[in-house]
């Protein structure tokens, strides 16, 4: 596309640099200076060379060399991969400083401690405020994600997060990319919007960061999911493709797995999560350059720049046919 519409600004051949790094934390909400100088401390923040993050593998995928394998690779590539504090896999903590370590629910659990890690992860709960500032009272320069399963309630739960100050927010979906609902859940395009929307009302978008995952599985959902409010995504089905996974969860109904992924050798599980990870880097690019956008970072809410099924659908037979109808008659 970019060789048609802009051929002499395209980053992926190298004419032109596109950036595609986003900041991970909170930051201020202005700048003051006194004699030159800053007056307060900025907040502190990581930058990932990639608008996305590994995140934890389904538990019928946890096994042979994936986990390790999906640690070393985002070390590789220099994003992060998210681990629970509880597995199996213990050695990786001291041997990576990429993990982010997801604490378990409860206070308990932040027994263990992670100083070293720029970024840890806790579960959404009542008491989330006295977690974070235990845990920065322990590493004050520690950014805290807390993670939450979306619903129709998020969005003013994000709210109330972000006027606590919390620096990250990881909004996880389900398995299809949708919220958890009693009926009609809605898909996380719609979420994506209302939540970036109702920080824009709120004049705090800036502030805070967005992480999304669930139902990510090709690399034009992660611009969708930027286009439509998220800083970032995280990843987890992708990976397991990358070693050739079919998706027949027959590992899942304890089966004998067609592709051997027990069998994988760790530096060829390694190189193709590291493959796969580049050819997005690519395809994201290629749509950048497209759009004649320099930087991931303006991608962010740009849904001038593209279009929407419903809205195409509407003013196109809209008029012609009226509105739609649901399978049970209702508009």
């Amino acid at each position: 596309m970019s060789e048609i519409v802009r051929p002499t600004r395209d980053g992926i051949h190298g004419r032109e640099y596109i950036n595609t790094s986003v900041d991970i934390g909170r930051t201020l909400p202005h700048l003051s200076f006194q004699d030159g100088a800053l007056r307060v401390t900025p907040p502190p923040l990581i930058e990932s060379p990639l608008p996305l993050i590994f995140d934890i593998l389904p538990e019928h995928w946890q096994r042979g060399p994936m986990v390790e394998a999906a640690v070393k690779a985002a070390e590789k590539i220099g994003a992060l991969a998210v681990l629970p504090t509880q597995t199996s896999h213990q050695s990786l903590f001291e041997e990576s400083n990429g993990i982010v370590p997801l604490y378990a629910d409860g206070d308990e659990a932040l027994q263990q401690s992670f100083s070293s890690t720029p970024l840890v992860m806790v579960p959404d709960c009542e008491n989330i405020i006295a977690v974070r500032d235990r845990l920065k009272a322990d590493n004050p320069g520690q950014i805290i994600a807390v993670r939450i399963d979306v619903t129709p309630e998020t969005t003013s739960r994000v709210l109330e997060l972000n006027r606590d100050e919390i620096e990250v927010i990881h909004l996880v979906f389900d398995l299809h990319g949708r919220e958890t609902a009693p009926s009609k859940p809605r898909h996380a395009r719609d979420v994506l919007r209302e939540i970036h929307t109702a920080l824009l009302k709120d004049g705090t978008r800036d502030q805070i960061t967005l992480i999304a995952s669930g139902g990510i599985a090709l690399p034009e959902h992660m611009a969708k999911a930027i286009i439509c409010g998220a800083d970032l995504i995280a990843v987890d089905a992708p990976l397991v493709l990358a070693l050739e996974c079919r998706l027949c969860l027959e590992c899942e109904r304890d089966e004998l797995c067609p592709i051997d992924l027990e069998g994988a050798e760790m530096d060829y599980a390694v190189q193709r999560i590291v493959n796969l990870i580049g050819a997005w880097r690519n395809q994201l690019i290629e749509l950048l350059g497209a759009m004649g956008i320099r930087e991931v970072r303006r991608l962010r809410g740009e849904t001038g720049r593209c279009m929407f099924f419903e809205d195409l659908e509407r003013e196109t037979f809209g008029r012609l046919f009226g509105k739609r109808k649901d399978q049970n008659g209702v508009i």
